[in-house]
């Protein structure tokens, strides 16, 4: 039987780590802070740590709303995403997650961006 990511890297003390730093990253973006105004960041990184476990192959204790909901209200731009993203994979190469796993982490990422980014409107 294959490991699974969230196995092969640690579980969830890995994970809730990088989590942090993801959002330290985040939170220094000049054009990403306005995104986390106002937010419970405690509760935020929680939901992270949970909803990467589950994608990673680790537990399932993932009770966020479905991406979609959580994220409408907030008028992600693709530019905004994007920058998202490679804060996470700057976080997971500095963290020694393979590129190969970063790869696939990448992809599992990009399969949301239709859920999470606010679409232009012709």
């Amino acid at each position: 039987m294959a490991q699974s990511l969230y196995d092969k890297y640690g579980g969830f003390p890995t994970i809730s780590a990088l989590v942090h730093k993801f959002y330290d990253k985040l939170l220094n973006s000049p054009t990403l802070e306005n995104y986390f105004r106002g937010a419970n960041m405690e509760r935020l990184m929680d939901h992270q740590t949970k909803f990467l476990c589950m994608v990673l192959g680790g537990p399932n204790n993932y009770t966020g709303r479905e991406l979609g909901a959580a994220h409408g209200h907030l008028n992600i731009t693709p530019g905004a995403f994007g920058e998202v993203a490679q804060h996470l994979k700057t976080t997971l190469e500095e963290g020694g997650v393979s590129a190969e796993d970063v790869g696939t982490i990448l992809g599992v990422v990009a399969s949301t961006q239709s859920a999470i980014v606010k679409q232009a409107h012709p």
